[in-house]
């Protein structure tokens, strides 16, 4: 039970770094400054890492600590590509996709992976 709460505060953190990556990507690099678009923006972005600790609090820690883990990567890749080594003047667009991409593959993968790890990795009856 103790691998439960360790898998659990992963996830937490990992959520946290995300929620101030997307903070300071949405009210802090935006031109314009804060703006109610950033906030909407900020909103849509973390929506897969309350998906992700909601899993790991209710169902399965590991399961919801890959989730986080997987999406942070993600958006992690997603901010370098926009804002460190852009490739092109659409390269921001990947901002605005980056939360489908996590809700729609990140997480189902995530759910599948969670769940095969769960069934290799369960006490066998003897």
């Amino acid at each position: 039970m103790r691998e439960h709460g360790v898998w659990v505060k992963v996830a937490v953190i990992a959520a946290l770094a995300a929620a101030a990556l997307h903070a300071y990507t949405a009210l802090v690099k935006a031109d314009g400054g804060p703006s109610l678009f950033g906030a909407g923006l900020w909103v849509w972005s973390i929506l897969p890492y309350a998906v992700g600790l909601l899993i790991a609090t209710r169902w399965n820690a590991i399961t919801g600590a890959l989730i986080v883990l997987a999406a942070l990567m993600a958006d992690a890749f997603i901010y370098y590509s926009v804002f460190v080594q852009p490739d092109s003047s659409t390269a921001a667009l990947g901002l605005l996709v980056a939360p489908a991409f996590n809700l729609l593959i990140v997480v189902p993968v995530c759910l599948l992976l969670g769940f095969v790890i769960s069934r290799v990795t369960r006490p066998r009856p003897a």
